[in-house]
């Protein structure tokens, strides 16, 4: 090709077990680098800038889509809704005579982030307007991920979550804490809450972080904790984005199964 450029970059939605689309309609959404076409089980990223190869376009793309992902999967749970690429149109915008567009070979790659749709749900997520995804969020939301697959204690999630925010939002390397939930605008009570819950003597042989643990967990305390993990990783997504006069998260976050 003299002058290659990616059109398009196809992705195929897929789901889980016990996960249904009521025929979700068309959305359609852009920034200033591509635009997205989802429908019929298919995402179609409409490249807006200049790249010359597949690695380069998706490079561009995969990490809005992830963002996109992760923030859904907060929303609505984890491990029903992935994306996996599928192939890119491939243009040359100075062509010989006689040279046709290359559509590059299908490849099945799922994008890292891990979604979830409320089973029997009739519309695709809507992407995040004020949400990015940050190695912090991609870190914590990996490892929450693997607790809901069963992969993982929710006191060690809870427990690398708060070490997470405390040290990237300590800037006096003191008062940690304090300084976080300012930065934050979290209740410095929500952070001690899950370091009380997250500490060595809570949860029951199966869900301590050392053995014997102590107190295992009530019902509310699990969805509690669960809840506040989420809350996290969202507040730190919407910070990075600089979203003005964030609400404060406070201990009475709503309790969802």
């Amino acid at each position: 090709m003299n002058d290659p450029h990616v059109e398009k970059l196809t992705y195929h939605v897929t789901h889980g077990d016990g996960v249904q689309y009521n025929n979700p309609p068309l959305l359609e959404w852009e920034n200033g680098i591509f635009s997205v076409r989802a429908v019929d089980g298919e995402v179609v990223v409409t490249m807006k800038v200049h790249c010359v190869d597949e690695g380069l376009a998706r490079s561009e793309v995969e990490p809005t889509l992830q963002a996109w992902q992760i923030y859904a999967g907060l929303e609505f749970g984890v491990g029903a809704f992935d994306l996996e690429f599928q192939h890119s149109k491939i243009i040359d915008r100075a062509p010989a005579p006689g040279q046709v567009v290359r559509v590059s070979e299908a490849s099945v790659t799922a994008c890292d982030g891990k979604v979830r749709i409320v089973r029997g749900f009739d519309h695709y997520p809507a992407p995040p307007t004020h949400f990015v995804m940050t190695p912090e969020v991609e870190a914590m939301y990996t490892l929450y991920a693997l607790f809901r697959k069963g992969k993982a204690r929710l006191s060690d999630v809870a427990y690398y979550c708060l070490t997470v925010v405390e040290r990237e939002f300590c800037a006096e390397k003191k008062k940690c804490r304090e300084q976080a939930a300012r930065a934050l605008n979290i209740s410095t009570s929500v952070l001690t809450n899950i370091s009380k819950l997250a500490s060595n003597n809570r949860g029951g042989p199966k869900e301590c972080r050392k053995w014997p643990g102590g107190t295992p967990y009530t019902n509310d305390e699990k969805r509690w904790l669960d809840t506040a993990v989420k809350a996290l990783i969202r507040r730190v997504g919407e910070h990075a984005a600089g979203v003005p006069d964030l609400p404060q998260i406070t201990m009475d976050l709503p309790l969802k199964p």
